[in-house]
This record gives C-alpha cells, sequence and structure tokens, in this order.
C-alpha cells in the first residue's frame, strides 16, 4: 500500500515534513521485521524482494545489507554477496569517509567460506 512518501512533490511544507517522516520510517521498520520473518521461514527470495525496497528507502543501512547478504546465500545465490558488500562500502565511504562496520565484513567472510545461515545471524539485528 505504500507507494512513494506522503506527499513527496512538497518537499517546503513544514507542516507536513514530520508525517512524510513517520510514515517513511514506519514503512522502512515494517519492511525490515517482514524481511527478518522471511529469513526465518527460509524465504530468501521473498526477503530479497523486501529488503531491495528497504535499501531504496535507505541506501546506506548496513543491518539491510546484512538480511541482504543472508537471503542471498539462503536462496542459493552467494555469488552476490561480493556485490552487495561492495555497493555498501562504495555508499558508506563515499557518504562518511569510513569503511563497513566489521560485523558486516565478518558476516560477508563468513557467508562466501560456505558457512550455512542459521538464526542467529540475523535474529538479532535492529534497525538503527
Amino acid at each position: 500500500m505504500y507507494s512513494d512518501d506522503f506527499l513527496a512533490k512538497d518537499l517546503y511544507y513544514d507542516d507536513i515534513n514530520n508525517e512524510r517522516e513517520r510514515l517513511k520510517n514506519g514503512y522502512i521498520h515494517f519492511l525490515f521485521k517482514v524481511a527478518k520473518m522471511g529469513l526465518d521461514t527460509g524465504n530468501g527470495l521473498y526477503t530479497i524482494e523486501g529488503v531491495k525496497k528497504l535499501i531504496s528507502k535507505n541506501p546506506i543501512c548496513e543491518s539491510a545489507h546484512r538480511l541482504l547478504m543472508i537471503a542471498s546465500a539462503i536462496s542459493g545465490n552467494r555469488s552476490e554477496i561480493p556485490r552487495i558488500f561492495n555497493t555498501l562500502n562504495e555508499k558508506v565511504l563515499c557518504e562518511y569517509d569510513i569503511q563497513a562496520d566489521p560485523k558486516t565484513v565478518e558476516l560477508k567472510n563468513r557467508l562466501l567460506s560456505g558457512e550455512t545461515p542459521e538464526p542467529s545471524m540475523w535474529q538479532d539485528e535492529i534497525l538503527i
């Protein structure tokens, strides 16, 4: 039902900025919870779809990128993991002049080494 930000073209009306941000944040949190539920049920492809929507709204969300790497591994597409990681790393480097979080690097390495994704990899993820 959420197709775009509330009154997205009316960027300069202060009266609606708070409501727009509230709705956007609610949508992002919803997508994050649904993605984790998708991983809980082993549905990697469903999770990938939702996480990509989340990333389109918040491109530097590391926890979303970690969920995307896990979902890619679950769906049998480990070859996407380096691309996901590199895209995130470029974004945080450009935006904040820092590298990806060590937790993200460790997850990437674990998944690329062939480790099977298990619930402990995503259950403690939080959206900041």
